[in-house]
């Protein structure tokens, strides 16, 4: 599999699901804003998990920690923006605005990933790194040499699940 090939589409699928979100908010039923919004978020978490299992085996050079770093608390606070929206409730009158602000920080997100992380991270990770993280067996955990630490309540792979639940809940 051609992990960057592979990325790069699923930043348009990403950007197409809050597009579509975003161009029919006003006229479909909460159940179908549930359902599209869990395809959305879904999404998100395996995109972060491919991040994550890329941050975590790739072996960094100077430059891509220092990227990674800029990364990582751009992502922290893109997440913020997610877990933001994951509480306005389906019926709440703002869904409109609160769904246009999320189209507006995924756009700038995606920008940033195709203009500063990919090129300066995973643009850098050697073919030969990326065979080797492809075969379970010989993968290495290369993240203690980043010396980087995230929050103790940060969570690397996954927002938190309690948010989808109270907004279907509240619905």
């Amino acid at each position: 599999m051609d992990i960057r090939k592979y990325m790069s589409e699923e930043l348009t699928f990403l950007q197409n699901l809050v597009t579509e979100l975003d161009d029919n908010i006003t006229i479909w039923f909460p159940d179908t804003i549930l359902d599209k919004t869990d395809v959305m978020f879904a999404a998100f978490n395996n995109r972060f998990a491919i991040e994550d299992f890329l941050i975590r085996h790739a072996k960094p050079t100077a430059k891509m920690k220092v990227a990674l770093k800029k990364f990582l608390k751009i992502r922290m606070k893109f997440r913020e923006d997610l877990e933001t929206f994951l509480i306005v409730g389906v019926e709440d009158p703002n869904l409109h605005t609160a769904v246009g602000i999320l189209r507006l920080a995924v756009s700038k997100h995606i920008e940033y990933l195709k203009k500063e992380f990919e090129p300066n991270f995973v643009d850098r990770i050697s073919s030969d790194q990326m065979t080797i993280m492809s075969q379970p067996s010989d993968r290495v955990d290369h993240s203690e040499s980043l010396q980087i630490t995230p929050p103790a309540n940060y969570n690397v792979t996954k927002l938190p699940g309690v948010y989808v639940r109270q907004l279907k809940r509240n619905s």
